[in-house]
């Protein structure tokens, strides 16, 4: 029975940890060009439903310098939620 505590113990640690360091290092990436400015957003591959997301966006210029103190917009959209009669644009169309 201690022998199989021991082996039962040791194999939740193991694939604990492997689940671990997978969700710290995955992540998915994605960019565009666009007038020449390089949009780059960068987002967790297994997020967790119902927790806070964290996004990264990078913006570089046609010669790869980055763009500091950029002001940036994300409007997420659902298509399986239609919720647009609810959400108030701050600019106008």
């Amino acid at each position: 029975m201690r022998r199989f505590c021991i082996l039962a113990l040791f194999a939740m640690v193991f694939f604990a940890a492997c689940g671990l360091s997978e969700a710290q290092t995955s992540a998915l990436r994605q960019e565009q060009v666009v007038d020449g400015i390089t949009i780059g957003l960068e987002a967790a591959d297994n997020a967790l439903l119902n927790t806070n997301q964290e996004f990264i966006v990078t913006l570089t210029d046609a010669d790869g310098t980055p763009i500091e103190d950029a002001s940036v917009y994300l409007d997420l959209t659902m298509p399986a939620m239609p919720m647009a009669g609810t959400v108030r644009r701050w600019w106008s169309e």
